[in-house]
């Protein structure tokens, strides 16, 4: 609102793009017991966008899908549709039903959450994600089935892989590697990490994402208990909640 977001237009590897949101989100997915998929085509895809920013942007739709998902999973994808780059965010959640999509992209609507839960989020997610659409010129749709699902879509412009290659952005010439990289999670493997988390889902969440990266971890529900058990000097990294019930 204030205007103070100034984006930086690059070319991006949509692929990294993807890439982030699995290492993100796919270990919460797996511990509510949903699937979590991406598909892109063989030929590499590459947009002019900022890469962070649109990252965010896909965030909060992966997020809320998640959110409104009980049952099977959420798949995000990428894909050439003439000369633009279009993503996919598709779910089998509860759906939208007529009378909503009008205004699911207001601030704080939620569909479900009548009570304003703060446990169901603040219902800012899709707001977010149509001031960020504007912001880049990313037209955004979807389509909706009550009871079946959801997939919303962005839509921006679109570079031939050898035309990306040549590192061509609004930065000057780089090669596209040295702008978007995936995350890089190789270091976790075989390190000791210290998670103090109260929050059970959460801690179970991060807990399955780094074993699936070869890590090894103790989990403590308060920082009593951590530094009771004397495990501190062992680890090589902590994690630790900001705001922890009792000691902080």
């Amino acid at each position: 609102d204030a205007g103070a977001v100034e984006p930086r237009l690059e070319v991006v590897d949509c692929q990294s793009v993807l890439c982030r949101m699995e290492s993100e989100f796919a270990a919460l997915a797996l511990a509510r017991g949903l699937r979590f998929k991406l598909w892109f085509p063989e030929q590499p895809l590459f947009c002019r966008s900022d890469a962070n920013l649109l990252a965010t942007l896909l965030r909060n739709l992966v997020g809320n899908a998640l959110a409104y998902t009980e049952r099977g999973g959420v798949l995000v994808g990428v894909r050439r549709r003439d000369r633009q780059v279009l993503f996919q965010v598709w779910d089998t959640g509860i759906g939208i039903a007529e009378e909503h999509r009008a205004r699911i992209f207001e601030e704080f609507y939620q569909i479900d959450n009548p009570q304003r839960d703060r446990r169901k989020g603040l219902g800012l997610g899709l707001a977010i994600v149509r001031r960020l659409s504007e912001l880049l010129g990313i037209e955004v749709g979807f389509r909706s089935r009550a009871g079946h699902g959801t997939v919303f879509e962005l839509r921006l412009p679109g570079f031939a892989a050898d035309h990306a290659a040549a590192g061509e952005t609004d930065r000057g010439r780089q090669p596209v590697d040295r702008l978007v990289a995936a995350g890089e999670t190789a270091w976790i493997r075989d390190k000791r990490f210290l998670i103090v988390e109260d929050d059970e889902q959460l801690a179970r969440s991060l807990g399955v994402w780094l074993r699936s990266h070869g890590a090894h971890f103790q989990r403590h529900d308060s920082a009593e208990s951590a530094l009771a058990v004397g495990q501190l000097e062992e680890a090589d990294c902590l994690i630790v909640d900001f705001r922890l019930p009792g000691m902080d």
